[in-house]
């Protein structure tokens, strides 16, 4: 199973911001948990994206926490192809 590493966001800071140092915001969530707002670095997420597409499921490392996740949804760019955010659906 594929790995990404991601880090708690701040949802104070600004998405613009987050997206200029190379990071995708994005948020974790499923059943029985709280929303976690998180960023994953594009580059990963790009090579990740190869190889389990829409439906396989991946480990999402959150700061030492893992969890099996879908990519539930992903929100890109149309004129840049750019990622602009993600959903990560907890699998239980």
């Amino acid at each position: 199973m594929k790995t990404l590493e991601a880090k708690k966001r701040d949802v104070a800071t600004s998405l613009d911001a987050v997206r200029a140092d190379g990071g995708v915001p994005a948020i974790v969530y499923g059943k029985g948990m709280e929303n976690v707002p998180v960023t994953v670095m594009e580059n990963q997420v790009r090579s990740v994206w190869r190889d389990v597409r829409d439906t396989e499921a991946l480990t999402l490392d959150v700061e030492g926490t893992a969890h099996t996740v879908i990519m539930k949804d992903m929100q890109v760019h149309v004129v840049s192809g750019k990622i602009l955010h993600i959903d990560f659906l907890v699998q239980a």
